[in-house]
């Protein structure tokens, strides 16, 4: 997706860095994210509910800023969207446990450990592959996640005013 600020670059930035809030603030309702240059990863955590908890319900953009091409003002943010289970930061430390379990049930084998450990890999991959789609696919149609996609997307449409452009997502 791509999205138009007013904002300049450095200003856009600077507003999306002011609302991240602390990677271990567990329970609360958040953005978190990192920065490298005009690059960004940034997550909507839901609050804490009984529900929530369970079931992962977390939005994410991986995108970057760049000025308007069009010899407009502000900045242009091109960005792809990602949910529950299948945002990078929730699926690749899912599935480097699973490797590293994996690798620790496998080193008293000796000699098999190299057949057992590539037979678990397969067997952990092609797990995480089908069950990260399903569980995302559950996740994304409750109540709680289609609101976190819509305040994720208001917080990059405008990251001066995160939930000021609720209403302008179906």
């Amino acid at each position: 997706m791509v999205f138009h600020s007013e904002l300049p670059k450095k200003a856009y930035l600077a507003a999306m860095k002011d609302n991240m809030s602390s990677h271990f603030a567990f329970g609360d309702e958040r953005f978190t994210g990192f920065f490298i240059g005009n690059f960004f990863y940034v997550t909507y955590h839901s609050g804490y509910e009984w529900n929530r908890r369970i079931t992962n319900q977390k939005n994410a953009a991986i995108g970057f800023v760049k000025n308007a091409s069009n010899g407009e003002d502000g900045c242009d943010i091109h960005f792809f969207q990602f949910k529950g289970m299948l945002c990078p930061l929730v699926f690749l430390p899912t599935l480097l446990t699973l490797v590293g379990l994996l690798l620790v049930a496998t080193l008293p084998a000796g000699d098999m450990m190299g057949e057992l450990f590539l037979s678990g890999f397969i067997v952990a991959l092609v797990t995480m592959v089908l069950v990260a789609p399903i569980h995302t696919l559950i996740e994304s149609s409750t109540d709680a996640s289609i609101e976190g996609e819509k305040v994720l997307l208001s917080f990059l449409a405008n990251p001066e005013d995160p939930y000021g452009s609720i209403q302008y997502f179906p």
